[in-house]
């Protein structure tokens, strides 16, 4: 997070903001000619840049219909 937004959370007693990372990995998946299928896996360290929020996982599935 850039110097300027850092400090943010200062302004409601909050604690200042620092980087957050995040790790993704995607495939797509055609299943036939028009549908294709994308799930997607998400974790993230420091989400939110806050230090004492755990670590999330998030999974997620796209889906794409071509008529």
């Amino acid at each position: 997070i850039s110097d300027p937004y850092q400090v943010f959370g200062d302004l409601f007693g909050a604690l200042p903001l620092g980087s957050e990372k995040a790790f993704e990995v995607n495939y797509g998946l055609q299943v036939k000619p028009y549908v294709l299928f994308q799930p997607t896996f998400q974790y993230y360290v420091d989400p939110g840049a806050y230090r004492t929020v755990p670590n999330p996982v998030v999974f997620g599935l796209r889906t794409k219909i071509t008529f």
